[in-house]
């Protein structure tokens, strides 16, 4: 668990200092036309992350769902971390950091709703087997 925390606290720093090259790399590739359409990539990223790891945690072994939501947690992360970095980094709002933290984003929700699903199919089966007295 240790190690997981680690992870995430590296991959937050490592987004943290990505975004000014992030944002100059947006800017260079000109995503100016990104904000008209971040409901949909908001959507299609928690819609994606869903399938991806709705996928793994369907199985009937659940450290496969356990490790997909690690890894794609830790993926979101840098996502959202990358997009408050472009946004210092800029001073506002800007099409580049605005598309990161709405993939970002979506992918938690994403996640969020595998979670749930984790939940439901591998959580309360150890619940219901405690023995009755």
């Amino acid at each position: 668990m240790r190690y997981l925390i680690g992870l995430f606290i590296a991959v937050t720093v490592l987004g943290g200092f990505s975004g000014r090259e992030v944002h100059q790399a947006g800017v260079e590739a000109e995503l100016a036309h990104a904000t008209q359409n971040l409901t949909l990539v908001t959507f299609a990223s928690a819609l994606a992350m869903f399938i991806v790891v709705g996928a793994q945690v369907l199985r009937k072994e659940p450290k496969y769902g356990r490790w997909a939501i690690a890894f794609m947690a830790l993926g979101s992360t840098y996502f959202l971390s990358v997009g408050f970095s472009a946004f210092v980094y800029a001073g506002t709002f800007t099409p580049v950091s605005m598309l990161h933290l709405a993939v970002g984003t979506g992918s938690v929700f994403g996640l969020l709703g595998a979670w749930g699903v984790f939940r439901r199919r591998h959580l309360n089966k150890a619940v219901n087997r405690t023995p009755k007295p």
